[in-house]
């Protein structure tokens, strides 16, 4: 073991002396650190505390006005409320009292046409009465007239016929005039066709043969007021033409309609069919004047139309173009 020393030499004391210091010195600045730091401290917890507390004075004034804001809102939907049920109380006043009225208004009403309908069943018995009285004073004259009428239709039907031969005539000079200077033909009359030519009955108002080489045939039909079924009708009047005048069975046969009276939708309808088109104008039967795209039709059979007829070389007259540009 050691031997301990009992004394402690100059230098050794120097050197604890000079660690003592170091070691007052280390303690004396960890001591400023720790009051700084501990003054810093205070200074954030300061600072801290009033964020806090103004954030909490923010918190309480928010709180108020949203209270107060409440408060406001609350009041104003109490008013609101009130209002509203005042406004409903008075529309239930005010339908009750209607509901009264319109009661009390149903209720004369149905007086009134009680009383009415006494009245009216009163005057329809009257008048069924007299109706029935009348009946049997009237059943020997609807017989009388009965009688009567079969005679008259007689009458009718033979003043029909006359005024149609009275269009026709007055129709007469316009279409030969037409006929000769619009298709160079010749205008032959009236035609009537029988069963004995292997035909039916046929009946035409006019019609003519051109002169100008085509061997064409033109049929005219003469309408005081125009109706499509004419159209048919038409075509119809050239088949039976064809088989009565077989010399036309190969050859084109061109419809005229001559109508006094006609409306423009059905103009084009006739024009729209390939038929030529004679009608009244200034008082007297003038050619219509077609539009660009028309195209007349030369034949109609079981086959339907044919549109490779020939077209005809139409004349046009100074004396044409005048009575068109009228």
């Amino acid at each position: 073991m050691p031997e301990q020393k009992k004394y402690i030499t100059e230098e050794e004391l120097k050197e604890l002396k000079e660690e003592t210091e170091k070691s007052f010195q280390r303690a004396a600045e960890l001591i400023r650190e720790v009051a700084a730091n501990r003054e810093q401290s205070d200074k954030i917890s300061d600072e801290t505390r009033r964020e806090i507390e103004e954030i909490r004075r923010k918190r309480e004034a928010e709180s108020t006005r949203c209270q107060a804001e409440i408060e406001e809102i609350r009041r104003k939907r109490e008013t609101e409320s009130k209002r509203c049920q005042a406004e409903i109380e008075e529309i239930r006043r005010k339908r009750e009292v209607e509901s009264k009225r319109n009661q009390a208004e149903i209720e004369e009403i149905r007086k009134n046409s009680e009383a009415e309908s006494a009245i009216r069943r009163a005057e329809i018995e009257e008048i069924q009465r007299r109706a029935n009285e009348l009946s049997e004073k009237n059943e020997k004259t609807i017989a009388e007239l009965s009688a009567a009428s079969k005679n008259h239709g007689k009458s009718i039907g033979d003043l029909g016929n006359k005024f149609g031969k009275f269009t026709e005539s007055l129709a007469e000079p316009s279409l030969k005039r037409i006929l000769d200077e619009r298709f160079e033909a010749d205008y032959q009359g009236w035609l009537l066709g029988g069963k004995s030519r292997g035909a039916k009955d046929l009946e035409v108002d006019g019609w003519a043969t051109a002169r100008n080489g085509t061997g064409a045939a033109f049929l005219v039909e003469i309408k005081s007021r125009f109706k499509p079924k004419h159209i048919k009708q038409v075509w119809r009047i050239v088949e039976k033409f064809r088989q009565f005048k077989t010399e036309y069975r190969h050859q084109p046969v061109y419809p005229i309609l001559a109508v006094v009276e006609i409306t423009d939708r059905h103009r084009e309808l006739v024009w729209n069919s390939g038929i030529y088109l004679i009608e009244i104008a200034d008082g007297v039967f003038e050619m219509a004047k077609p539009p660009a795209n028309f195209n007349a039709f030369g034949f109609h059979g079981m086959e339907g139309v044919r549109r490779d007829v020939p077209h005809l070389r139409l004349v046009r007259s100074d004396n044409w173009q005048k009575r068109i540009s009228r």
